[in-house]
């Protein structure tokens, strides 16, 4: 057999590396679930042990018991919880490092926390109104520019209007038209149409 190149050992290392880690993986995986399902055989098992147990009745102790456990207990519980909760208010208000403000400080608090901080953001929108959306600036116009707007709309408005009207006065009743000849056959369809009576 030839040696083998560095990079070719190094292929056969990775792929041996590899395929140990996929085994290894593979078994460790199978193992899992494997205990997982003896677990849950035991369980099942627990469960029906217990339903077979319950199927006998109840003395009138362990009913008690029972209720003790799930009622009077909690009942209890909430209790001694409202008592603390009652003894810590109480030790709050007892408290020395209460401190008691005057009508001048209360005022102070909210002008402090809530009217400086609605005349900040005032402020600051109007700052950002004006950078991002500025009055429209005036325009004034000169005189020139008066009659330049005066010309635009009326002057060359009215031009266009007596070009038109000149165009039309040549197309319709100039005397240059030709006259439509019609044949003879025409002039009596024309003199019957015209003749009729509606």
């Amino acid at each position: 057999r030839t040696m083998d190149s560095p990079e070719e050992n190094e292929k056969i290392v990775k792929k041996i590396d590899t395929d140990a880690l996929t085994k290894r993986l593979f078994y460790q995986q199978q193992e899992r679930s494997k205990q997982l399902e003896e677990k849950r055989q035991a369980t099942l098992k627990d469960n029906e042990t217990r339903l077979l147990l319950s199927k006998k009745k109840l003395t009138r102790d362990d009913e008690r018991g029972m209720v003790d456990r799930v009622y009077v207990q909690q009942v209890v519980k909430q209790e001694n919880q409202k008592e603390k909760n009652q003894k810590m208010l109480e030790e709050a208000s007892k408290s020395k490092n209460t401190k008691v403000l005057h009508s001048n400080d209360i005022t102070e608090v909210v002008q402090r926390m809530y009217s400086s901080e609605v005349e900040r953001r005032k402020v600051k929108e109007a700052s950002l109104e004006k950078k991002y959306q500025p009055p429209p600036a005036k325009k004034v116009l000169t005189s020139d520019k008066l009659k330049e707007v005066n010309s635009r709309l009326y002057d060359s408005a009215k031009e266009k209007k007596e070009q038109t009207k000149k165009n039309l006065v040549t197309k319709y009743l100039s005397d240059d038209r030709p006259a439509k000849k019609l044949n003879q056959t025409q002039q009596k369809e024309m003199a019957a149409r015209l003749s009729a009576k509606p």
